[in-house]
């Protein structure tokens, strides 16, 4: 059984969807009306902003966010070796745990059950 995910990433550094998107959204939803509501998928409750959600791209918007990755060895490359390793390391992920994949380091930030296949990078 093939197992399918999807994995959104979003850098801090992407000024077109961190302030001109929000910028352009608050415009469009200045008359519509927003709530609180409370999510509880994934075993995990957190409260989420519609109005927020609403104007935010799914990257920029923190409660969203599952994970983070950073760039730990800034001079290094990933051997073709490496990647057969990496579904290994992924069924081994623990929640709130960083997992090294090369250069990076993917940090499951415990708002999702461990092996949820959508990562909000």
């Amino acid at each position: 059984m093939r197992r399918r995910g999807l994995a959104i990433l979003t850098s801090r550094a992407d000024w077109a969807t961190k302030l001109a998107f929000p910028a352009r959204r608050m415009f469009s939803t200045f008359f519509e009306t927003h709530d609180t509501f409370q999510r509880t998928e994934c075993q995990r409750n957190w409260d989420v902003d519609e109005g927020t959600a609403d104007r935010s791209t799914v990257g920029h918007y923190v409660s969203f966010i599952t994970h983070t990755l950073a760039l730990t060895e800034p001079n290094k490359t990933m051997q073709t070796s490496e990647f057969a390793a990496i579904s290994s390391k992924w069924q081994h992920q623990t929640p709130d745990a960083s997992i090294q994949y090369g250069p990076t380091l993917l940090t499951h930030l415990d708002k999702t059950t461990v092996l949820n296949p959508y990562l909000n990078i």
